[in-house]
């Protein structure tokens, strides 16, 4: 199984990234004083616990597809991407692989990504539908790659419209926290 198909794995790491909000937001806005030192090990203890969770669920999936459970399934995901990394770059030979390390670098790109993403998506939805003028020909350049390669990686090559319509999202209302809108300098309209 995909740990994103997983609904432990699902409920697990949204509490994880929740969480970072709560605790955070207590370390920081909490009038702790001198405090803040020797009681910060104590707030963010229940976010260690969650990441924990989470980094053990991770852990457990690269150790089962390195086992060769599930062999024949094709996984496109960041686990599948490390495992054949290790092939390349296999590390100190007799040492055990550093599981927990990996699991956390991947989560920690999980937490880094998720947002973003998410924020650009809804931006690029919300654009189709005040400006529908332009849903014709991004579906349009869809249907052709999707005939010319089928769902494949090489479908971003014949792609350029819709690259370009997520960069000009992506410009005009950045994701980042704390950016100001950009505003256009002509009326003209994308294209």
């Amino acid at each position: 199984m995909k740990v994103s198909e997983d609904p432990a794995f699902k409920k697990a790491s949204y509490s994880y990234f929740q969480g970072h909000a709560i605790t955070g937001g207590l370390l920081l806005f909490l009038p702790l004083g001198p405090l803040r030192h020797y009681l910060a090990g104590p707030i963010s203890y229940f976010q260690r616990v969650r990441q924990r969770r989470v980094l053990s669920i991770v852990a457990a999936e690269f150790q089962e597809r390195l086992n060769g459970a599930g062999s024949g399934k094709t996984h496109i995901d960041g686990i599948e991407w490390t495992i054949k990394m290790l092939k390349e770059f296999p590390g100190k030979p007799g040492e055990p692989l550093p599981l927990f390390q990996m699991s956390h670098e991947l989560v920690h790109i999980l937490g880094a990504a998720h947002t973003p993403v998410g924020m650009t998506l809804t931006q690029m939805v919300w654009q189709m539908l005040v400006q529908p003028e332009y849903l014709h020909a991004l579906r349009k350049e869809a249907e052709e790659a999707v005939a010319k390669v089928g769902f494949t990686d090489r479908i971003v090559e014949y792609l350029p419209l819709q690259d370009s319509y997520i960069r000009e999202a992506n410009r005009l209302y950045p994701s980042n926290i704390g950016e100001k809108v950009r505003e256009r300098k002509t009326n003209e309209a994308f294209r």
